[in-house]
């Protein structure tokens, strides 16, 4: 029994680093194509940054792909590489995307935030 439970372990380690290293690699060839950078602040740091639906309808579009919540960025990731980098995103960095969401879902404005959208 001991040595199976090791071999349990084992395999769910070696599956957790390899479900990281291959979301990793997803999330490099997306961020190549739509840019390195936040598109609002310039954060640089990879990971820090994600994919934004520019025209808000990231909701209705996970919807729509049937995507779920766990595993959602990679399931993304895979979908905008298959589909040739379809318009309507960008790179934004998790904080300019919490602003960018805050302002659309509540109607907050801050001055100071300025979004350059891309399509």
């Amino acid at each position: 029994m001991g040595r199976f439970r090791k071999s349990i372990e084992h395999h769910r380690e070696y599956h957790r680093v390899y479900q990281s290293q291959y979301h990793a690699r997803l999330k490099q060839i997306v961020l190549n194509h739509y840019g390195t950078t936040c598109q609002v602040c310039g954060e640089t740091d990879f990971k820090k940054l994600c994919i934004d639906h520019v025209h808000e309808n990231g909701k209705t579009h996970r919807e729509e792909l049937g995507l779920k919540r766990e595993g959602f960025n990679t399931q993304f990731y895979s979908w905008l590489i298959k589909n040739n980098f379809p318009e309507g995103f960008q790179t934004l960095c998790i904080t300019c995307n919490s602003k960018k969401s805050a302002i659309y879902r509540w109607g907050l404005t801050r001055p100071e935030v300025q979004y350059t959208l891309t399509t």
